[in-house]
C-alpha cells in the first residue's frame, strides 16, 4: 500500500520528466554538490600544520626575546589594524615589541589557531592569542601583564613562503597585576 502511494506521487514528475526535452531536464533534476576532494582536504590539512607551526616559530621568538624571529613571517609590506581601526606598519609593530622586550624579565604565550580558511593563494586565520609578561619597571618592581587578543590574519604566499600580509586585531584585552587596564 505504501509503495503504491509513493508511486502514485512520482508519477507527476515522471510525466514530467518523460515530456521535457532533454536539455530542459538539467533544471529539473538537482546536480549533486561539489565534494571537495581528498588531496584537497589533504593539502588544506597539511597547509594547517605548516601554518600553526609558524605561530609556534613566532610564540617561540617571543619567549627567546628575539624580535626579527617573532616577526619572520612578516613582509615588509605587513600592516596590522588594532581594535580602533588605526592602520600599522611593520615597524611600528617592531618598535612596539623592543619596547616590551626591553622591560620583560619573562614571556610566555600560546597561540591557538581557531578558524582556518584557504579560498586561492590566501589563507584567513583567526587565532587566540594569550600572553603572560613579567617586566621590571625602572625603579625595580616587578609587575605581571596578562594580555588576550583573538586576530583575523590573512596569509598570503611569496617567494615560496607563507606570510602574513595583515592581521585585524578584534578583541584586545590587558591586566596589569590583576587590574583591567584596557579593553
Amino acid at each position: 500500500m505504501i509503495f503504491r502511494r509513493s508511486v502514485i506521487a512520482a508519477l507527476p514528475l515522471l510525466f514530467l520528466l518523460m515530456t521535457t526535452p532533454a536539455s530542459a531536464q538539467d533544471t529539473l533534476i538537482p546536480k549533486p554538490m561539489p565534494c571537495p576532494s581528498l588531496a584537497e582536504d589533504r593539502k588544506v590539512a597539511e597547509l594547517r600544520k605548516e601554518i600553526e607551526g609558524n605561530y609556534r616559530k613566532m610564540d617561540r621568538a617571543w619567549e627567546r626575546f628575539d624580535v626579527n624571529a617573532a616577526v619572520q613571517f612578516m613582509p615588509v609590506d605587513y600592516s596590522y589594524i588594532d581594535k580602533t581601526g588605526k592602520n600599522h606598519t611593520l615597524s611600528d609593530h617592531k618598535d612596539s615589541l623592543r619596547k616590551l622586550v626591553r622591560r620583560a624579565t619573562d614571556v610566555k604565550i600560546n597561540t591557538e589557531v581557531n578558524v582556518f580558511t584557504m579560498k586561492g593563494d590566501t589563507i584567513t586565520v583567526e587565532t587566540r592569542k594569550v600572553l603572560w609578561v613579567k617586566t621590571r619597571r625602572e625603579d625595580g618592581i616587578e609587575t605581571y601583564r596578562d594580555a588576550f587578543q583573538q586576530n583575523r590574519d590573512f596569509w598570503i604566499k611569496k617567494n615560496g613562503k607563507w606570510l602574513i600580509k595583515q592581521t585585524r586585531i578584534f578583541d584586545f584585552t590587558i591586566k596589569i597585576n590583576g587590574q583591567l587596564i584596557k579593553e
